[in-house]
């Protein structure tokens, strides 16, 4: 009778061979439990009836008491939502199939639902509609019956943690209409359970066309949120996908208020919370949020901690917060978890970082006594200081407004704290006075004669093409003498061919660049090209003509320097292409940064020794005048390298992992990222044997890195007495690592993972008098 029951609920997922018989069967019965209000069911046995409980105190004891029902009635949704997978063989359908086993057909949920909310001190009833074949819920909520599908909530699909809908949670008739719930026929069944099965009705009552309050229908909540949630002593906040905003609801029957805009394609986001206070992760930043207040931005990932990915979610550990870092889970993937953190709540929620950030980052032009106001945003603590580079050609005032002063280029920077940002000004004016003079009776320049021909312009400028001479090493002169006139040297892409032999080429200060041509191109010589000294020509060309290209498949060129150029008056900027052989790019001092291109995907990450350690993602994003260097490659797996008295081992080269094989020394610290040759590794285990027998070690400190600790890793450190361990993500510790450690030794773990740890501590040897803490 329950699997023909269950047939019922879940519609045309199962067919009978003898379909005549098996509709007859169920209509009856319905019927019988309509009119009798028992449905009789084998009991369940003491065993299962314990694990029931179990789960159902498991649950509730998840539940803040001061919660509102709506709180309560969302951490029950995502709670099953999250933990229970939709059965597509359709033999499971009771609330222990739902709270015990995890997998069950929509009468399970329902059943599960309906248990845990009453439970919980809220009205609620499960409903049936033979029209659907369907089961679901009613709840009450302010003495206003709602209704709430957990199953159609729960993508099918494989399970992930953060996958939940919300499109059928507290939804007025006509709102689960909208989600495809049909049919006329709509009864609520209040129940009883013995956790296996229903083993009474209480009475049926049909519904349809009676829950119609809309209060919650217009939710942002019923677009694509997804969990966790921050569940509050005064309400919800929670981020919705649909739109990458994160919500704040008071439980006051209102619309939700905004409360961070995630930025990016499909950004990493998360929340958690406790009493007042909620924490928003967005990729790689943090924001403090307390309901009816502005959200703080209160942490940034450091430049090691980028390493390990960005922020996949964060959660509370005790009184602390736990951020999980790696590679964020789209979709159904789960997330890869690198690197944890933690961090004091209240600590973290008194800190604020500085922002500031130009609204439009286009270079401005404006004319001698002119003026522009830069437009920024700005956040944090902090005294916001304005400064131009170059005040003889502009100058800024303490509100941003820039008046220029004469024909130039300059840079604006904003400061607010440790946060700053810039922009370019130019300020137009003059024109290009150049011209030819006399040189009567002076030979033309010997170093023409290394060129195929030269042609000049009105403008006073001499061209040199084709270079055909065999030096290796070539300055360009800023001037020549050509036919008696004298003239300035100007240089575009025709001043070098295929077949030019020069290894390293240089600008005399003053050469004018034209932009318009890629500089060199196809040329197997070339090894660095030095721009410092040249001059960019501003406005030589019209569309193409106007970009700044430098290079194109020349496989040996390694460096090139355009420190100190002036790119402002070029449309475009495109960086080598097709040279493998780079190694080193200087940036130019003034550049359109919304404008470049960077046409090889291999050329995107790069560490900046001028400005410390940071890597760019683009180009673009570098400083002016900053010295690049192509990331190093990592060492080969199975190579060693030692520092601080401790010796790692490159266990997977690819993914930059490494393992701490050799401890020396009293006081040793195993960090979470280790750098070597300029490439940064994560530690992400202890080998075995590694610090066997040290009898001076007497503190160590774990990274947030660290996943396991090989055998034996601290036989016999008997003076080991400080352990503290940073990582929040370690799986395994093998046998005696721990064997004849002090039993004096303080091992202090994250709050979350105490009792996990412990036990594994005492498994792989610690000493019974030992504390962790």
């Amino acid at each position: 009778m329950r699997r023909e029951i269950a047939l019922i609920y879940e519609g045309n997922q199962v067919m009978k061979k003898n379909y005549l018989k098996t509709v007859i069967f169920m209509a009856a019965m319905f019927m019988l439990m309509v009119l009798t209000f028992k449905v009789p069911a084998k009991a369940a046995s003491p065993v299962s009836k314990t694990q029931y409980e179990n789960a159902v105190s498991k649950i509730l004891s998840g539940m803040n008491k001061s919660w509102s029902d709506e709180e309560k009635l969302f951490y029950l949704h995502d709670y099953l939502v999250t933990h229970i997978q939709y059965d597509g063989t359709y033999s499971n359908y009771s609330a222990y199939d739902a709270l015990v086993n995890h997998v069950c057909v929509c009468q399970g949920y329902a059943a599960a639902f309906d248990d845990l909310a009453n439970r919980a001190g809220i009205p609620a009833a499960m409903v049936t509609s033979n029209a659907m074949r369907h089961g679901w819920n009613a709840v009450k909520v302010n003495n206003k019956w709602y209704y709430i599908d957990c199953t159609w909530d729960d993508p099918t699909g494989p399970s992930n943690p953060r996958y939940c809908s919300h499109d059928n949670f507290l939804r007025s008739e006509s709102g689960m209409r909208t989600t495809k719930h049909t049919g006329n026929d709509w009864r609520t069944a209040h129940i009883a359970y013995d956790s296996q099965w229903i083993y009474g009705t209480d009475y049926v009552e049909y519904v349809s066309g009676k829950y119609n309050d809309s209060t919650y229908d217009k939710m942002t909540w019923t677009d694509e949120t997804t969990v966790p949630v921050a569940l509050l002593s005064n309400g919800v906040v929670y981020y919705n996908s649909g739109d990458n905003t994160v919500y704040a609801y008071k439980c006051n029957r209102k619309q939700p208020s905004k409360v961070v805009v995630a930025e990016g394609y499909y950004p990493s986001v998360s929340v958690t919370g406790s009493g007042k206070n909620a924490f928003i992760s967005v990729n790689n930043e943090v924001y403090y949020y307390k309901i009816g207040s502005t959200a703080n931005k209160v942490y940034t990932l450091s430049g090691n901690e980028k390493e390990s990915g960005t922020i996949t979610s964060i959660s509370i550990s005790g009184k602390d917060l736990r951020y999980n870092i790696g590679d964020y889970g789209y979709g159904y993937y789960k997330d890869t978890v690198k690197r944890v953190e933690y961090v004091n709540m209240t600590t973290a929620s008194q800190m604020r970082v500085s922002e500031v950030s130009i609204t439009d980052k286009t270079i401005r032009h404006i004319k001698p006594k002119k003026a522009v106001t830069i437009a920024i945003t700005s956040s944090g603590p902090g005294t916001l200081t304005w400064k131009s580079d170059n005040t003889a050609v502009a100058t800024v005032s303490a509100t941003g407004k820039v008046t220029g002063k004469k024909a130039g280029t300059c840079r604006i920077t904003v400061t607010n704290g440790t946060a700053k940002d810039s922009c370019i000004v130019v300020v137009d004016g003059g024109t290009d006075t150049n011209q030819a003079v006399d040189a009567v009776g002076k030979a033309d320049s010997s170093w023409l004669k290394n060129f195929e021909y030269v042609y000049t312009d009105a403008q006073g400028y001499i061209y040199p093409v084709g270079y055909k001479g065999n030096a290796a090493n070539f300055t360009v002169p800023a001037t020549a003498v050509y036919r008696q006139k004298k003239y300035k040297t100007a240089f575009n892409g025709s001043f070098f061919t295929e077949k030019s032999k020069i290894v390293n080429l240089k600008f005399e200060k003053g050469v004018v660049i034209c932009p318009g041509y890629t500089f060199v191109l196809n040329n197997d010589s070339i090894k660095s090209i030095d721009f410092r000294g040249g001059v960019i020509k501003k406005n030589s060309g019209s569309g193409s003509r106007t970009q700044f290209s430098i290079a194109y498949n020349c496989p040996n060129l390694t460096t090139v320097n355009m420190k100190g150029l002036d790119l402002s008056g070029v449309q475009g900027f495109s960086m080598p292409y097709e040279c493998d052989s780079l190694k080193t790019i200087v940036m130019p001092k003034y550049f359109d940064s919304t404008n470049s291109t960077w046409n090889d995907g291999d050329w995107r990450i790069y560490s900046n020794n001028q400005y410390g350690t940071v890597t760019y993602n683009y180009l673009n994003e570098a400083p002016a005048n900053a010295t690049l260097k192509l990331a190093p490659s990592p060492k080969k797996k199975g190579a060693t390298f030692t520092q601080n008295n401790v010796t790692y081992k490159i266990t997977d080269a690819n993914n930059h992992k490494v393992a701490a094989t050799k401890i020396q020394g009293t006081t040793v610290v195993i960090p979470s990222i280790v750098t070597c040759n300029g490439v940064k590794y994560m530690v992400t285990a202890i080998g075995a044997n590694a610090a066997s027998k040290n009898t001076t070690l007497k503190s160590l400190t774990i990274g947030s890195c660290v996943q396991t600790i090989g055998e034996n890793a601290f036989y016999k450190c008997s003076k080991l007495t400080t352990i503290n361990v940073q990582s929040g993500m370690i799986t395994k510790i093998k046998a005696k690592a721990f064997n004849g450690v002090s039993s004096k030794a303080v091992v202090t773990v994250p709050a979350d993972c105490k009792s996990s740890y412990k036990k594994m501590l005492k498994n792989a040897g610690l000493s019974t008098k030992a504390t962790v803490k």
